[in-house]
């Protein structure tokens, strides 16, 4: 189960906004946090669910941040409260949805402040060259490695250095690719990276199950940098950036390597009927032979 947390703005203390997108101008829906936090618990309870994800991006200010502290703090109470009183035999799973840019930086105690009321973060890195961004380059959704920070291990770096908890940290993958139009020139020789005009029109998102119909994927040249593959079609000046199988894999063998917690699908239902992305997801043993290391034994260098 997946919930949107709320934003605060001129909120009395113990009221939350159910929408954090709201402008400045509008009229906002106030629920009272108790009522807010039963609803989720009882929902649980009921659809016999093992746990929630709260979906919170951008908490901005520092009173978005210690109200986001102390909601997350007071889910866990109530969530630990209902499995004595009905006598479940698991903990029920907090995640959090948390974000690869504001949340693991040097000063920020988000993380830290969230570590004793979550059980997983997981971290946003399946959006880092999406074409919403408007930035007028090119690029793989989820590149494992890159030239700046945008990367899946840039990310996770940050955050097992300030978690110190890898066995806490998932990353997230997509079902889904970018097929990109009016492209232009590569950056520094990297192919897929590449210049675009129109920068607010250039691209549209596929899910897997849709890309593989529109695009020739006989035609893939694999980016070894980023562990990606990518079609680039110079006729008619398109490419696509997309994950597959190999992708897939790779990703599960850094997962694997770095012994961080696991990998979250974004949108299971973009894959194909076949489930071919997942299918190589669960083809990786995730423990061949025993486990290759200690519980939270960071496989990072940290500053």
């Amino acid at each position: 189960m997946s919930v949107g947390y709320v934003n605060i703005r001129d909120a009395p203390p113990d009221y939350r906004s159910i929408s954090d997108t709201a402008s400045a101008n509008e009229p906002l829906i106030m629920i009272p946090i108790r009522i807010w936090i039963d609803s989720i618990s009882s929902f649980l309870f009921e659809h016999r669910l093992d746990g929630v994800e709260l979906f919170y991006r951008l908490p901005l200010s520092k009173e978005d941040k210690d109200n986001f502290v102390f909601f997350v703090r007071e889910l866990r109470y109530k969530l630990e409260s209902m499995r004595k009183t009905t006598s479940r035999q698991t903990p029920y799973i907090v995640a959090v949805y948390a974000s690869p840019h504001s949340w693991a930086v040097k000063g920020e105690s988000l993380v830290s402040d969230l570590l004793p009321s979550v059980d997983f973060f997981n971290v946003e890195t399946d959006n880092f060259n999406a074409p919403n961004l408007e930035t007028g380059v090119t690029g793989p959704l989820s590149p494992l490695y890159s030239k700046n920070d945008q990367s899946i291990d840039s990310k996770m770096r940050a955050y097992v250095c300030i978690a110190k908890e890898p066995s806490r940290l998932n990353f997230i993958v997509p079902f889904r690719g970018v097929s990109w139009k009016n492209v232009e020139y590569p950056l520094e020789n990297e192919e897929q990276y590449r210049t675009v005009r129109m920068k607010n029109e250039s691209g549209n998102a596929l899910a897997w199950r849709d890309f593989k119909k529109e695009w020739d994927l006989s035609s893939a040249v694999w980016d070894e940098k980023s562990k990606t593959p990518y079609v680039w079609n110079p006729k008619n000046r398109s490419l696509l950036t997309f994950e597959n199988e190999r992708s897939m894999r790779e990703k599960m063998e850094y997962m694997i390597s770095k012994n961080l917690g696991g990998i979250t699908v974004d949108r299971v239902e973009w894959d194909d009927d076949s489930n071919t992305l997942l299918n190589a997801l669960t083809s990786i043993d995730v423990c061949p032979g025993g486990p290759k290391f200690k519980k939270n034994e960071v496989n990072y260098y940290c500053e």
